[in-house]
């Protein structure tokens, strides 16, 4: 899992073959001679960088990164720097917390052995998962917590034991009809509920008034009415 890159407009034009008046010759003449050429190839870059730079990672790439902080903060107080026995208690989850654990040894240096070894991490995830809230003054967008907490228990060749607790939550904002495409990775963890908008739309603000009104006055005139007769 990746965060998107930032593109550089002119990689689109890198991309493609280059134009007579950008390749070589007289660049300034040609340059004159073609200016709708230069302007569209400039359009067509910024277009195409643009779905690029507007993506967002998904709950499941979020947690991810949670996951890895929670692993490199366990392997930092992990006292064998040369080796240890990781566990992970079954969970939903406990796969995200294995693979980021791998990764997370390979980057400080160190091996992960068998379970007949000393020395040992064994995390029990606690908790995980996404919240949605609302951004005030802003119907389009929601604000999104991702979080996970974990338990762990660590454990030195010498025998020492020590029991501690690591938590991760990263804040963003995502545009509210994202929601179901970040959703969508298929785990039920990864699934957070979107909240209800203040101040609804235009049905709840205007028209469901609008007919409550309505409805009363013809109820009034309909009673006096009667009543005349």
């Amino acid at each position: 899992m990746q965060a998107p890159h930032g593109c550089n407009p002119n990689d689109a034009m890198n991309a493609r073959p280059q134009p007579d008046w950008i390749t070589g010759g007289n660049r300034r003449g040609a340059f004159r001679s073609r200016p709708a050429a230069a302007v569209l190839t400039l359009l067509v870059s910024l277009v195409s960088c643009t779905p690029q730079a507007s993506a967002q990672l998904t709950n499941l790439d979020v947690l991810g990164l949670c996951a890895r902080q929670v692993c490199d903060s366990a392997l930092a107080s992990q006292p064998d720097s040369s080796g240890f026995c990781a566990v992970v208690i079954r969970h939903p989850a406990s796969w995200l917390v294995e693979e980021n654990m791998a990764q997370a040894a390979a980057s400080h240096g160190m091996q992960v052995r068998s379970c007949d070894s000393d020395a040992s991490v064994t995390i029990a995830l606690r908790s995980i998962g996404v919240a949605y809230d609302v951004v005030a003054g802003d119907d389009d967008h929601v604000s999104r917590e991702a979080s996970i907490e974990v338990s762990a228990l660590l454990r030195s060749s010498g025998g020492a034991i020590r029991e501690t607790h690591y938590r991760s939550v990263r804040r963003d904002t995502v545009a509210a009809d994202q929601v179901p495409r970040l959703d969508g990775s298929g785990y039920d963890f990864t699934r957070g509920t979107q909240p209800a908008q203040p101040g609804g739309g235009f049905w709840s603000r205007v028209v469901e008034p609008a007919v409550v009104i309505g409805a009363s006055v013809v109820m009034t005139i309909l009673f006096f009415t009667v009543r005349s007769q």
